[in-house]
């Protein structure tokens, strides 16, 4: 838990097959994420939590 008790974190959208190989490979640190968004990405603090949300054939799947 950070400082308040509050929980931080950031819900990225990744593709099914980037996933599995993550999965698959017990790739659970230092993972790369890839975003069109040139802007320098700050959401994040070190110890915050990333989180994958995963695309199915028809979108986003929640």
């Amino acid at each position: 838990m950070k400082e308040n008790n509050k929980l931080r974190g950031y819900i990225g959208v990744t593709s099914r097959e980037w996933f599995t190989f993550l999965k698959e490979n017990n790739i659970t640190q230092d993972v790369n994420f890839w975003r069109k968004n040139t802007k320098k990405f700050n959401c994040l603090k070190e110890g915050d939590y990333f989180f994958f949300l995963v695309k199915n054939e028809h979108g986003v799947k929640g």
